[in-house]
């Protein structure tokens, strides 16, 4: 079961283990006729993202014995980086399994914390097949996504942004396996708001749009890897579909060289730090027009974990 129950007690999991992150109101992003514009800022986040609310209140939540097994989880990055944080603050190990082409960045956080890396395949499903033999060899699987207690951890942002903007009317949320969606859909939805959900995924793999035109989640049969490396499952969890089906009112999708303008945009108007995979909620803000007019907007920044390099590379590109 997921509802408010579950996310308050993550949130009492999480006091002095995360931080607020703030909302900031922008003007120069809010173009003309569109909603009132605001950045919930989880690339403030501890580790980068908001991937260690989620990591750290399952993994709080485990057996001393399952603990002392090492926890073990595949990741194109940010919740790898966060069960190594979660590890490291347990006191047991951790293996990330995480893409051939992870980025460096990435890797150097995990091993920061102690933790080994596994280079492994290119996709999601890849990465986790591998951890679970991991998991057949005694550590404990951390879920990127698909487990109550990691959806629960990611719902505490609906809270924070609720008491933060009650009157919010729109929240833009970055797709990959949907825990994020979920959790914050099933806060705000559950606390009375009113304010449209829209889910935002790569033009390059929908994998939401996909899982509801079918019925159930569907692995997609052609994906390619986009330039928001953090959001590049080919299927959507189980959990996400169910909560999206009950509280996501919108799923849009978005090009690359959508996300990589908004990606510039946001270091070179507010100079935020973030990666491409939480500037997609600005792409799609964009694409709204007198639908958001006199609305407040909040993009769900989810994180900010990419190299100065690949930046340059996008605001030069």
């Amino acid at each position: 079961m997921l509802g408010l129950k579950e996310i308050y007690q993550a949130k009492k999991n999480l006091e002095d283990i995360v931080l607020e992150t703030p909302l900031l109101k922008n003007e120069s992003l809010s173009r003309e006729k569109r909603g009132r514009l605001y950045f919930k800022c989880e690339n403030l986040q501890k580790t980068g993202s908001f991937k260690i609310r989620g990591a750290y209140n399952c993994a709080v939540q485990l057996t001393q014995e399952d603990l002392k097994k090492g926890l073990v989880t595949g990741s194109s990055g940010n919740h790898g980086i966060a069960v190594s944080y979660a590890a490291s603050l347990l006191q047991t190990k951790a293996v990330i399994v995480v893409p051939q082409d992870a980025s460096a960045a990435k890797v150097k956080a995990c091993q920061k914390y102690g933790a080994e890396v596994v280079f492994h395949g290119l996709t999601t499903t890849e990465r986790l097949a591998k951890a679970e033999e991991f998991a057949l060899q005694g550590m404990t699987l951390i879920h990127p996504y698909d487990h109550p207690h990691v959806v629960a951890g990611q719902g505490t942002i609906g809270l924070e942004i609720f008491r933060s903007l009650p009157q919010v009317d729109y929240v833009f949320v970055p797709v990959g396996g949907g825990g994020l969606l979920s959790g914050v859909a099933t806060a705000l939805k559950e606390l009375g708001s009113s304010a449209k959900i829209v889910g935002v995924e790569p033009v390059l793999s929908s994998r939401l749009r996909l899982a509801l035109a079918k019925g159930e989640p569907w692995e997609l049969e052609r994906w390619q890897p986009s330039i928001a490396d953090g959001i590049r499952s080919k299927k959507i969890g189980q959990i996400a579909y169910h909560q999206a089906k009950k509280y996501v009112d919108q799923v849009i999708s978005v090009e690359e060289e959508e996300i990589r303008e908004a990606t510039r945009a946001l270091i070179e108007a507010t100079k935020l730090w973030a990666e491409p995979s939480a500037a997609i909620t600005l792409a799609a803000y964009w694409k709204y027009d007198q639908e958001i007019a006199d609305k407040n907007c909040v993009c769900l920044l989810s994180g900010g974990n990419i190299e100065i390099g690949t930046m340059a590379e996008i605001i030069g590109g």
